[in-house]
């Protein structure tokens, strides 16, 4: 008769009453201290499967006991104790416990890195392509931006807004200056990969005329361009002298959110005009680009849906967690590194996207840019009848 000697399992491994008193010092203790006691309890269960409870008397053992030892995971930026016990089989050969070899496969090490390296920690020997999704690209909304990566670098990036008000990186091209041909290939990779050119989309650009040029010749000269206003009114303010800031930018937020795109359109040349004598070079800007100024006015859309898509701040809040992931990397090698840091920054930011603030508004959006797009190709039409 087999008779059990022993309680069923030993207690190798720290209790989760010394862990719940770690939680009051440090969360992450605890969480550290119960997952190496739940690890070290279940291997303490494979080995009662492989040779029964310790102490227990009875035939048919395949393995036996071999003591314990002290072995180590890779874990949150480091490696951590864990004991284990030891088995072998009967000609004396090592047994493999099942939870310890899973336990040894997954890379938890090396997820930590990653994340290090994109909360700004150096990791100068860590290398690893990241790549941008592919496939179909559901943008109704789309905001080009460059950005600079020291001297003689610039990286244009594209993010795109669904039409549930989702934000997606689409694509990453890098070249010297932000001139039409980078935006080129930006926008004909963004094609290349499924963005059909002849859906009518609203473009969001800072104002480079480089942009608004490549955006017009693939997608058509009446394709809609909203061009940043917070980057208007800091291009007009910075001019001026500041005695004059205040009213200047309350006639500026007074244009922009009227819906009549036309009295928009007056009050911002009567702005121009009073300010043509003591600044003409800042009437000249505000009178630069006054159509793509007030896109968003013209097709007609509610005074919240306006105030999201008229300026790039979600691209722009893009670009800032790119600046955070780069900002400890002191020496740039080569362009591929820059990409591959740049656009793991993306798809860090993406990871705390938010839904547009007026996204119930966009079924508005959709709307208006079939008008806008119907209402072109009447035009175009009737166009070429007058000229045949």
């Amino acid at each position: 008769m087999t008779i059990n000697t022993m309680p069923s399992s030993l207690p190798l491994v720290p209790s989760l009453e010394m862990a719940w008193r770690d939680v009051d010092s440090s969360f992450e203790r605890f969480c550290l201290t119960a997952g190496i006691g739940a690890i070290e309890q279940m291997l303490s269960e494979d080995a009662q499967q492989l040779v029964g409870v310790p102490h227990s008397r009875g035939g048919g053992r395949i393995s036996y006991r071999w003591g314990r030892t002290k072995g180590k995971i890779g874990f949150h930026g480091g490696k951590v104790a864990v004991h284990r016990p030891r088995v072998r089989s009967l000609d004396g050969h090592e047994v493999a416990l099942p939870t310890w070899t899973a336990a040894q496969a997954e890379d938890w090490l090396g997820r930590w890195a990653m994340n290090l390296m994109l909360i700004n920690v150096s990791t100068r020997k860590l290398r690893r392509a990241v790549r941008l999704p592919e496939g179909d690209l559901p943008a109704m909304v789309i905001q080009i931006d460059g950005l600079h990566i020291g001297n003689d670098l610039v990286l244009v990036a594209a993010l795109g807004i669904d039409g549930n008000g989702h934000k997606h990186p689409l694509g990453l091209v890098e070249g010297a200056t932000e001139n039409a041909a980078v935006v080129q290939a930006l926008i004909d990779n963004l094609i290349e990969r499924g963005l059909d050119p002849t859906v009518c989309r609203l473009f969001i650009i800072d104002g480079a005329k480089a942009l608004s040029k490549v955006i017009r010749r693939t997608f058509g000269t009446h394709t809609p361009i909203q061009r940043c206003q917070i980057h208007k009114a800091r291009n007009v303010t910075e001019r001026l002298a500041k005695p004059l800031h205040a009213s200047v930018r309350r006639a500026l937020r007074q244009a922009w959110e009227l819906d009549d795109a036309n009295k928009a359109e007056r009050l911002l040349r009567n702005l121009a005009r009073r300010l043509d004598q003591e600044a003409p070079g800042v009437a000249a800007s505000i009178l630069e680009g006054l159509d793509e100024m007030l896109t968003v006015n013209r097709l007609g859309l509610p005074l919240k849906l306006r105030r999201s898509l008229a300026c790039t701040n979600s691209i722009e809040n893009m670009m800032g967690t790119v600046r955070r992931v780069c900002r400890n990397v002191k020496r740039w090698r080569n362009t591929a590194m820059a990409l591959r840091w740049t656009a793991a920054g993306m798809l860090e930011a993406a990871k705390g996207f938010r839904r547009l603030k007026a996204y119930k508004d966009l079924p508005v959006l959709r709307a208006a840019l079939a008008a806008h797009q119907s209402k072109c190709v009447s035009k175009r039409v009737e166009d070429n009848a007058d000229a045949a």
